[in-house]
């Protein structure tokens, strides 16, 4: 992804620090621009099977991994523009003097890595009921890193509708921008099925 910006700055009357009415200032054109990479890799692998010695009881297993990598370079070339204001110490005939921007090019790149690896495992003890649990780390190159873990029961209380109740408990290591902490939540959802 490839984006430019151009904008076109203010103009600011020097002598009493404000906007310029007269246009008497020219303004700069300034040019900043972002190219992002980002790379994904995802691998999910699902089994079900079924519990013959518990009476037509089901189960599920599923693993995934998830990578990706960002690279993000941010551009801000020298204006080209030349401005036009007034030289107060030494000013020519008409009090005009021309010149152009001293503003130096600029370039900023930072990358960054994410992983993240799941496992669940769901338990269905008859066609009504289901137990599940759901543990997922991530790690974050800027961000630090990230458990979770879920314990879910379901119940079906007609054939395509079901209340689900979830425990879930976060926790997040130290990166750059995080401190350690962690949050223990209850979600309550209404699901269908087809």
């Amino acid at each position: 992804m490839s984006q430019e910006l151009r904008t076109r700055a203010l103009s600011v009357d020097p002598f009493f620090n404000s906007a310029d009415p007269l246009g008497i200032f020219e303004s700069l054109l300034l040019r900043t621009g972002v190219e992002t990479d980002t790379e994904n890799a995802r691998l999910s692998v699902r089994h079900v099977g079924d519990l013959g010695d518990l009476g037509g009881s089901t189960f599920s297993l599923s693993a995934s991994i998830h990578s990706s990598r960002t690279d993000t370079r941010l551009l801000l070339p020298a204006p080209t523009d030349s401005f036009t204001g007034i030289d107060p110490f030494n000013p020519p005939d008409r009090g005009f003097v021309a010149g152009s921007s001293n503003l130096m090019p600029f370039e900023f790149s930072e990358s960054g890595r994410e992983r993240q690896v799941g496992l669940s495992g769901a338990l269905f003890p008859a066609r009504a009921l289901g137990v599940r649990l759901t543990l997922s780390s991530l790690d974050h190159d800027t961000l630090g890193t990230g458990d979770l873990v879920g314990l879910s029961a379901n119940w079906f209380f007609v054939r395509n509708a079901a209340i689900e109740v979830e425990l879930i408990r976060t926790g997040s290591g130290s990166g750059r921008r995080a401190s350690p902490s962690g949050t223990d939540a209850v979600a309550v959802r209404v699901l269908g099925r087809f």
